[in-house]
């Protein structure tokens, strides 16, 4: 996909993943699933566009990191701390020390 497509991508599925979670009583973590590997799959992408899906992906995560469901907010929580790890990963970080 080119730049704007998977920004487009990203944000549409961002909007179905708030409401599979909207369902109180089953909340559906699926497309959250897949925003955290369209994340994964997209982090060597130039940065400008990153940024951009990057922002996306904050927003989401921060609304889904407070949801009610202590599980999906768990979810949420872990699944960023694995992207954090992957992007840290990366080779233009490897001669930093953290």
């Amino acid at each position: 996909m080119d730049q704007d497509a998977i920004v487009k991508f990203i944000e549409n599925l961002c909007k179905v993943s708030k409401e599979e979670l909207e369902n109180k009583e089953n909340p559906r973590k699926f497309s959250l699933q897949r925003l955290v590997e369209v994340a994964d799959l997209n982090m060597e992408r130039i940065r400008f566009v990153w940024q951009m899906i990057w922002q996306l992906l904050s927003d989401h995560f921060c609304h889904v990191g407070s949801h009610p469901n202590l599980m999906i907010a768990i979810f949420a929580i872990d699944s960023l701390r694995q992207l954090a790890d992957k992007f840290l990963l990366k080779a233009e970080f490897m001669s930093f020390n953290f």
